[in-house]
């Protein structure tokens, strides 16, 4: 919902628990899901066909994710936010080798656009180029790849079919070799592992933090609800991580940093 954040949230999850488990945590969560909607929506012959191609669909963004998720274990949110966004600029080109279409001039300058946008939400670069940048960065690679695979492949099938088998895949890969690296621990207790992240938006809230252009980006993010009379409106990610009780009311159930 809100651009880059899913990385601050995904390096505080991993303080708690390792890639493969909780890789393997969510796309179970998404095959379970969407399991039963995707079957009653397709005929027998695509669901065939999506088990065809979502098998080596699914072992690629596997691989997209294993690299995403050890490459924002090793580097910073705005980094590894701004470097997968270089997936818009390699979607087009591997379309054009590998596919034939070439982009046109209005797809330069919306792709540029795109690049600029990101560049400002993260607020320049941040640090060195390191171990975990460079995953990122093969990750923005094979997500152009899977996105011209699915469109060379996947004609047909069903985008909710599709996705079910992709997550099944994915789940079921990362429970495989987690176990066949020794195993993974119990599932965590902590609130601030399953809690979600705790945004604030308000007229007085401040533009950002002085002289700290990547903190910034991290913390101040595009408010995407928004009205539209009220143009650059931004949320303010707290790091409190918090619980929507029954009655409405929020639960605090940790931080996602260890912040005090």
């Amino acid at each position: 919902i809100v651009w880059g954040t899913s990385y601050g949230v995904a390096k505080g999850a991993l303080a708690y628990y390792p890639v493969l488990g909780l890789l393997a945590l969510r796309f179970a969560g998404a095959a379970a899901v969407l399991a039963l909607p995707a079957w009653r929506a397709s005929s027998a012959a695509q669901r065939r066909a999506g088990l065809r191609v979502g098998g080596p669909l699914g072992l690629l963004v596997m691989a997209i994710l294993l690299c995403e998720t050890y490459g924002v274990a090793h580097t910073r949110a705005s980094n590894a936010a701004l470097l997968i966004s270089l997936s818009v600029v390699f979607t087009p080109l591997l379309e054009w080798a590998w596919l034939g279409r070439r982009p046109t001039p209005a797809l330069w300058a919306c792709t540029a656009a795109s690049l600029l946008g990101a560049l400002l939400l993260a607020g320049g670069w941040n640090g060195r180029f390191g171990l975990g940048d460079g995953l990122v960065l093969a990750a923005a690679g094979l997500r152009a790849l899977a996105v011209c695979a699915t469109a060379r492949w996947a004609r047909g099938v069903p985008a909710l079919w599709l996705t079910g088998v992709q997550s099944a895949v994915v789940a079921l890969g990362c429970l495989a070799l987690a176990l066949a690296s020794g195993g993974l621990p119990a599932l965590p207790r902590s609130g601030a592992f399953w809690g979600g992240g705790l945004y604030l938006a308000a007229d007085g809230l401040a533009r950002g933090y002085v002289a700290r252009p990547g903190l910034t980006a991290a913390r101040f993010v595009a408010n995407p609800f928004a009205e539209p009379a009220r143009p650059g409106s931004r949320l303010y990610a707290t790091g409190d991580l918090v619980r929507v009780l029954a009655s409405g009311d929020l639960e605090f159930a940790g931080r996602a940093d260890h912040q005090v």
